[in-house]
């Protein structure tokens, strides 16, 4: 069992916690980092002043920009949303749009929801899940749009099998404001390797086949971490459905009290605090609680 009282007080010191346990322990690279999302949680919203929310609208609003390019956008997955502080600007920029909205870690989108209620001030159209981004909850093409920002940045090595989950899911394309490796110096580029960044999404785009152009970002959310926006169209003809399956065997799921079911498998999927579970982590935590 995870000893969350020496992690949090190791992130309290100011350790890595990520680069503690790749060195210190034998969990996966997505439990890990699931484990470090879980102890930075409540730190995006509380450092989300008027500069960092300025800031956050001059990387996101291109973003913005390039979805309105696509025609009649309805629902859009916002992938890997954190806290959610980077989605508020999507919700307030962006009319008549069902939003879906997933991470790895719990405690961030239970640290988020309060922000978005006090931000937001009106009801909006949207849906929490978790999951370990791997295999997601969706039919193929259930959204117009997928959207993300500095989300796949993690998972180095991951590239591929996270980029082809989402482009099966949308129907439209992806918007996705990601570190752009390539355009670092050395240091930036030793940094995400040690990070375990991503890297070369264009040549994965281009190996793929999947039509797409790449936008220069004039602002970036960390300056040791140079994004780009990377546009993939699809165009899929087929009408979107939103609804979730098991991630598994892509069997619709029932809803019933509170929970989702797999009819044919009898497996539960719960629904905490507005947000519903998908991975297979059977132990949640939260440190910041």
């Amino acid at each position: 069992m995870l000893n969350y009282s020496d992690l949090i007080k190791r992130y309290k010191k100011g350790q890595n916690i990520s680069l503690y346990l790749r060195s210190n322990s034998k969990l996966s690279k997505s439990l890990i980092t699931k484990i470090s999302y879980d102890l930075q949680s409540g730190f995006t919203v509380k450092t989300f002043n008027k500069s960092r929310r300025d800031l956050c609208k001059k990387v996101l609003m291109p973003v913005v920009k390039e979805i309105k390019k696509f025609k009649s956008v309805k629902t859009i997955l916002d992938f890997g949303t954190g806290e959610m502080t980077n989605l508020s600007i999507l919700i307030k920029n962006l009319k008549n749009v069902n939003f879906y909205a997933n991470d790895i870690s719990f405690n961030r989108l239970y640290s988020g929801q309060n922000f978005l209620k006090k931000e937001i001030r009106k009801k909006i159209k949207l849906k929490l899940f978790i999951t370990d981004h791997f295999k997601l909850p969706f039919p193929d093409n259930a959204f117009d749009i997928v959207t993300s920002c500095q989300a796949l940045e993690p998972n180095g090595s991951y590239e591929k099998v996270l980029i082809k989950e989402l482009y099966r899911i949308s129907k439209k394309g992806l918007v996705l404001c990601e570190p752009h490796y390539e355009l670092g110096n050395k240091l930036i580029k030793k940094r995400m390797k040690k990070h375990g960044y991503i890297k070369n999404l264009e040549g994965l785009f281009k190996k793929l086949g999947y039509k797409h152009k790449v936008i220069r970002q004039k602002y970036s959310l960390n300056p040791v971490n140079p994004a780009s926006i990377f546009v993939v169209n699809k165009n899929n003809k087929s009408k979107s459905k939103q609804y979730f399956v098991d991630p598994y065997n892509k069997k619709k799921l029932v809803k019933k009290d509170g929970f989702y079911i797999n009819p044919i498998t009898k497996r539960i999927y719960p629904t905490i605090n507005n947000v519903t579970i998908f991975n297979d982590e059977v132990n949640i935590y939260l440190p910041k609680y």
